[in-house]
């Protein structure tokens, strides 16, 4: 595990320098779900500081949609 035991992946926006990424994604554990929602202190957004610059945070929450919905490219077996 190279990052720990909560988190399973961290991708980041790719940039060239001396640009910074505007933002990456963090994906947890299945198993360490209500970790993450004591650390957002159970907040749809919150503000950290890290290294000195501002950071925001929020959980992503998939939204299902219906399989029959215009647009969607879902497909189900």
């Amino acid at each position: 595990r190279q990052f720990g035991d909560i988190i399973e992946m961290l991708v980041m926006q790719e940039t060239t320098p001396p640009e910074q990424s505007l933002y990456a994604r963090l994906v947890v554990r299945d198993e360490a779900m209500d970790d993450i929602d004591q650390f957002l202190e159970y907040k749809l957004t919150m503000k950290f500081a890290i290294n000195g610059k501002h950071v925001w945070a929020r959980k992503f929450v998939r939204k299902f949609s219906s399989p029959f919905e215009v647009g969607t490219s879902r497909v189900f077996p």
